[in-house]
């Protein structure tokens, strides 16, 4: 199967580099490679797809290989997938030839991940690292941009849709799910799905049923030198990903004790101020959710805090309780 995957692999690049000189040969006049309006028509009927899909996929040919010839070796070795060399050209599309170039070094140098959301997620921490600046001034303008929709759907359902800041959409996940797990009695027949949704509803009718108070608390995880203000090396939102290193610096900073800061070393990236039995302390249940964010299972992106602990070596033969 392995030999399949990197084969297709293989093909894709040279689609690409075909569909690449093809751009060449239909391209207008200028610096730019504008490719005449009748191009995409014709790769459409080619490979049986519409204009606006092979428009896209001229244009990702072209990016691929005039500003990201690195992702295309990767790509032609097998080492990444088509889906990965996307996710590569929307990482790097508002960036320098420079930095993009930066990007590529950073995350191609330990291949493809486990899945393609750890692939993504380490793009989004490479961005952040090698254009901090850039990083700010993009958060800033996607946060004027925050919005809710609604569309409707079939049998009588609609989508109701948000677009938030990371951090307080985590924290109102966080709470959304945190009342639906105390919502239920140990009879109810709706599923966890169905409760968060009726919470939500609830919470947004001011039909609150009384629900119980619940403690919310997100992790902020900041390298200590970024704090300090002496680099802008990216933060992470527990069970989100990377965030630029100003944001993390105003959420680890902030008074609401929603925040939990969580300072790491900035040479390895171990836990500074995370305090240290069969069954571990909350200090240790803590300290190790927040070591390693997510569910260990590989490609799996469930949030540690949702997840059990456990022993790596069985309590009954000999395993020790300890990071």
């Amino acid at each position: 199967m392995t030999t399949i995957v990197r084969e297709k692999a293989r093909l894709d690049a040279a689609l690409i580099r075909t569909q690449a000189r093809f751009v060449e040969l239909r391209s207008a006049a200028g610096p730019d490679p504008v490719f005449s309006e009748f191009a995409a028509s014709e790769i459409a009927i080619e490979l049986d797809l519409s204009c606006s899909a092979a428009a896209a996929q001229l244009k990702l040919a072209h990016t691929v290989i005039y500003r990201l010839p690195a992702t295309l070796a990767a790509l032609e070795a097998g080492a990444i997938d088509l889906g990965r060399a996307r996710a590569v050209v929307d990482a790097t599309d508002s960036l320098s030839q420079v930095h993009a170039a930066a990007v590529e070094e950073k995350v191609l140098a330990r291949g493809g991940r486990a899945s393609h959301t750890l692939f993504r997620q380490a793009l989004r921490r490479a961005v952040l690292a090698v254009d901090p600046d850039g990083a700010q001034r993009r958060h800033e303008k996607q946060r004027r941009e925050r919005q809710v929709r609604i569309g409707p759907l079939d049998d009588g359902m609609a989508e109701l849709w948000a677009f938030l800041p990371a951090a307080e959409a985590q924290a109102a996940y966080q709470r959304i799910d945190a009342l639906a797990r105390c919502a239920g009695a140990p009879d109810d027949p709706r599923s966890m799905d169905e409760r968060r949704a009726d919470v939500l509803t609830d919470l947004l009718l001011g039909r609150h049923h009384d629900y119980e108070p619940v403690h919310i608390e997100i992790g902020v995880i900041v390298p200590a030198d970024t704090l300090l203000g002496l680099t802008d090396a990216p933060g992470e939102l527990a069970g989100h990903g990377p965030i630029p290193a100003g944001l993390a610096r105003d959420l680890a900073c902030a008074a609401n004790a929603t925040w939990r800061r969580i300072l790491t070393d900035p040479v390895d990236g171990s836990l500074l101020d995370v305090s240290r039995r069969r069954f571990p302390s909350a200090a240790l249940a803590r300290h190790v959710r927040t070591r390693d964010r997510t569910c260990r299972f590989p490609s799996c992106r469930k949030p540690a805090a949702a997840c059990d602990l456990d022993h790596v070596q069985p309590h009954a033969d000999g395993g020790t309780t300890d990071p």
